[in-house]
């Protein structure tokens, strides 16, 4: 698929993050406050808060774009 994801995530909320891009930019927003993003060809990250395994409210995500953008917000 072409274009840009958008998973945008109320505060609270634990997450782990699959993120691929054949081509293009994964950025997702942590639980620290800063963003990670990752760019380039074959984008294949994983990210998990910290206290993702403890965490009463959690959530696993798997996002992918052949060409373009992921991004996970809160």
């Amino acid at each position: 698929a072409i274009g840009h994801l958008v998973v945008e995530l109320p505060d609270g909320v634990a997450i782990s993050v699959d993120m691929s891009a054949g081509a293009g930019q994964a950025v997702v927003d942590t639980d620290v406050g800063i963003s990670r993003s990752y760019d380039g060809l074959g984008v294949d990250e994983t990210y998990t808060d910290d206290g993702y395994g403890s965490a009463e409210v959690r959530v696993h995500i798997r996002a992918a774009v052949g060409l373009g953008q992921v991004e996970v917000r809160r």
